[in-house]
């Protein structure tokens, strides 16, 4: 779960998700200086944890 520190969605979600699913891989991660378009905000570091994500899927 990707979130950002300027955003109208409960990140709770994140951490319910990962108590629903012990036995799966669930992350939830903040980016800084981000409101909900992450992507448009802060392109470079959400194209790397997007990437990072990527990486660690077998």
């Amino acid at each position: 779960m990707i979130y950002v520190s300027d955003t109208w969605i409960d990140t709770s979600t994140g951490k319910k998700v990962k108590m629903q699913r012990p036995d799966s891989y669930v992350r939830d991660m903040e980016i800084e200086g981000a409101s909900h378009h992450v992507y448009a905000d802060q392109p470079y570091i959400f194209n790397a944890v997007v990437e990072k994500i990527c990486d660690s899927v077998d």
